[in-house]
């Protein structure tokens, strides 16, 4: 009994200066200690200033054909017996808004004041390749129901002084779409190659009727899990969009709802 106590008493000193040792190693971690974040470090020890990321609810932007990804070298056929390929597709989407029923729209990411007014800056110039962009935060937001956007431009921003003014994604889609001819903004803008014997490009411009912008709102059932960025997918369907379309009708120019109806119909939500 007394030689344990003996080794017992030997040791303590020993205990005790690891433990010093230890503890004055052991560097404390700074991190985000707030459940709701995006970047919730639970390993931190000290809860770091305004490093907290608020979760993003975002989408990608999908071409495809006939419910497959797009194949962008080949060439389909519609219900004419036409052969096309789709070379490019541009157009402008902004304004993004996701939507809860109880709480009406959800926090927006950025604001840009443009003449007074109060836009959203989630401009988002879209070709034909695979996009994404975020929306919006949904910090302590539990479901989202619906979300809307807006192609084109409202009249607002297509006076001199937005034009010509280096505005990122407003500027990069004014220099596509913009048509100085006919001083319009084009919904969109396609280039293709009608006829698989054939190598010419045609290009043609879309302009809606009356109006440069047009807004759509689709709906979602979407479960948030706290401090969780959220995705979804928008597919927009090349056969949908053209199937029904006589390529030999189409003109350099072009307005009339049937072509915006085909376009919209393309779109679809994944959840």
């Amino acid at each position: 009994m007394k030689k344990n106590l003996k080794k017992i008493s030997l040791l303590l000193p020993i205990l005790c200066l690891i433990s010093i040792c230890f503890v004055s190693c052991y560097e404390t971690s700074e991190g985000c200690l707030e459940k709701w974040a995006s970047n919730f470090d639970i390993s931190a020890d000290i809860n770091c200033n305004d490093c907290c990321t608020e979760p993003k609810f975002s989408f990608n932007l999908n071409w495809i054909y006939n419910q497959e990804t797009l194949n962008q070298d080949s060439f389909y056929t519609n219900v004419n017996n036409q052969t096309y390929r789709i070379l490019n597709a541009r157009f402008l989407m902004n304004r993004f808004k996701v939507w809860n029923i109880e709480q009406d729209t959800l926090k927006k990411l950025d604001t840009t004041i443009i003449k007074d007014r109060i836009y959203v800056d989630d401009f988002k110039f879209v070709t034909k390749t695979i996009q994404s962009n975020s929306i919006a935060t949904v910090r302590d937001i539990t479901y989202v129901d619906s979300i809307s956007f807006y192609f084109g431009l409202e009249s607002a921003l297509l006076d001199t002084s937005i034009i010509t003014k280096d505005n990122g994604e407003i500027a990069t889609a004014l220099d596509n779409l913009y048509d100085y001819d006919v001083d319009s903004l084009a919904l969109f803008k396609i280039d293709l190659v009608i006829d698989s014997a054939k190598t010419d490009t045609f290009s043609f411009s879309y302009f809606g009727e009356g109006e440069a912008f047009y807004k759509e709102r689709f709906n979602l059932t979407q479960d948030l899990s706290e401090g969780v960025n959220k995705t979804i997918n928008i597919d927009i369907d090349l056969k949908t969009w053209f199937d029904d379309v006589n390529l030999d009708t189409l003109n350099k120019t072009m307005t009339g709802n049937s072509m915006f109806n085909y376009f919209r119909s393309a779109i679809t939500i994944q959840e």
